[in-house]
């Protein structure tokens, strides 16, 4: 989580002083709370390994991925306009509902919900983290496995 602090501010330094455009993608896994109650800590800790690993094999070499807490995750894409962010974004979802956990003979998988914005000039850490999190909220109202961009 601190490497994801340090890289925004970083980030956002560098859209504020060289115009080097970002994105912002937030997040949750959708029901992780059943799969712990169902399943016990240790295979929702299992989870979270493989959530966090199919993510960082798919990103492209600049982006950065961290933990947020608790089932959340975020993902910094560089250089990226709103379409990208978007492809980056459904690819994520996609792989992650493809992937899945061998438990006792049978597969669990997971899908996740996704909010993404683009950075501007005006944000701060917390007003951009706080419109992706808004937005991935939405995505969880609408039904779960979904990106909503922004």
């Amino acid at each position: 989580r601190k490497f994801c602090e340090m890289n925004l501010f970083n980030r956002l330094n560098e859209l504020k002083t060289h115009n080097i455009p970002f994105g912002l993608l937030f997040l949750d896994i959708d029901h992780f709370k059943k799969v712990n109650d169902v399943y016990g800590h240790i295979v929702g800790d299992q989870v979270l390994k493989m959530v966090s690993k199919t993510i960082f094999n798919i990103l492209r070499v600049m982006d950065v991925v961290g933990r947020w807490g608790g089932e959340e995750f975020m993902i910094i894409a560089p250089n990226v306009d709103t379409l990208t962010l978007n492809k980056i974004a459904e690819k994520v979802r996609m792989f992650i509902g493809k992937s899945w956990l061998t438990i006792e003979k049978n597969n669990l998988n997971v899908t996740v919900s996704i909010g993404g914005t683009m950075a501007t000039n005006n944000d701060t850490p917390e007003s951009l983290i706080n419109r992706a999190d808004q937005l991935m909220y939405q995505g969880k109202q609408s039904g779960r496995n979904c990106v909503i961009i922004n």
